[in-house]
């Protein structure tokens, strides 16, 4: 199968094509199947499409959508010639770790089936990005972590090598069964950043077995206390205050039929009268104590909490700016 006719593209997309020709006699396993060659031909005119697409773009200026066709080339037929172009797009992108991790595979894969002039282009292109990037080594025991990269870029396992970033701040993310995950931010700068990392069992400050629960502390029952006891007060009262518009009520409707205005004419009314005065004065009694109980008991939480010493958690990295200056910072959080 000739793909390759009637195509024109420019000199360093060449190696994607002479690929994508030879792979018609089947060297990528892959691809090779036994019940004939159709699903091998229809991949690789599938792949052709997507990296046609991914040159025009690429010319266009376009090099985020140039990279997808690219990427989807590449998973479709693996071959090691495609990380040329990918690595390219990633360059155009100002994402040099990613150029610099591709541009390496393209050589190490290659081997000696990369032309010597193009394995001098991307040498050179190497160490130009070698001397740009940051190079994270995580320390120390995290064998069986997982490590997430800005909450987008997982590795299943921690990298067995420096993992190549770009400078500048990046969230790290360490999980690993029984332990609290680790997060930050790191800053990084060109060169070699290490990362000391601790990590903290579950089994620190959780329930223990049978169902026990972390005790409050003296500030906290305090503040606990007292809104609960403001709570109940409140709701005496709002009940209390409720019979009092009760009794009001009953002491207007008992005052309809009486012509005078005495405790001998009209008892029913002194009646109501009188309970409702001591309803409305144990209504205010309880208004005044629920307001003092949650008064006091925040005054003796803010108290209190003054003399407990806060709970510090330091977290620090170490890093060699270029030139071999040693940088540090410390972070401390209450």
């Amino acid at each position: 199968m000739a793909i390759m006719t009637a195509m024109t593209v420019p000199p360093r997309a060449l190696p994607l094509l002479l690929v994508l020709a030879a792979a018609a006699a089947c060297p990528l396993p892959a691809l090779c199947k036994d019940e004939g060659g159709s699903s091998k031909e229809e991949e690789l005119a599938l792949a052709k499409t997507h990296f046609e697409k991914g040159v025009a773009l690429f010319k266009a200026g376009d090099y985020e959508e140039a990279l997808a066709e690219f990427l989807e080339s590449h998973r479709i037929v693996p071959a090691w010639e495609f990380k040329y172009n990918i690595a390219a797009c990633y360059l155009k992108m100002k994402k040099a770790a990613k150029s610099l991790t591709y541009y390496r595979q393209y050589i190490e894969e290659g081997g000696g089936e990369v032309p010597k002039d193009r394995k001098k282009q991307v040498l050179e292109e190497i160490e130009n990005l070698e001397g740009k990037v940051g190079k994270v080594v995580f320390c120390c025991g995290l064998e069986g972590s997982r490590l997430v990269v800005d909450e987008v870029e997982t590795y299943e396992e921690m990298p067995g090598e420096a993992l190549l970033l770009d400078p500048g701040d990046h969230g790290i993310e360490i999980v690993k069964e029984g332990f609290k995950p680790f997060t930050t931010t790191m800053k990084i700068v060109s060169g070699e950043n290490r990362l000391e990392v601790t990590l903290e069992p579950l089994g620190e400050g959780a329930p223990q077995a049978g169902g026990g629960r972390k005790k409050l502390s003296g500030a906290e029952m305090a503040l606990v206390s007292g809104l609960v006891g403001g709570a109940a007060l409140a709701i005496a009262a709002s009940v209390t205050g409720g019979f009092v518009l009760y009794h009001r009520d009953e002491m207007n409707e008992a005052a309809g039929p009486c012509d005078a205005v005495s405790r001998e004419a009209c008892p029913d009314v002194y009646r109501h009268l009188d309970t409702a005065r001591s309803l409305k004065i144990a209504t205010n009694v309880l208004v005044g104590a629920a307001v003092a109980a949650g008064v006091v008991g925040l005054a003796v939480f803010l108290a209190r909490r003054k003399k407990t010493p806060p709970r510090e958690k330091v977290s620090a990295w170490l890093g060699l700016a270029p030139g071999g200056t040693m940088t540090a910072e410390l972070e401390v959080r209450f």
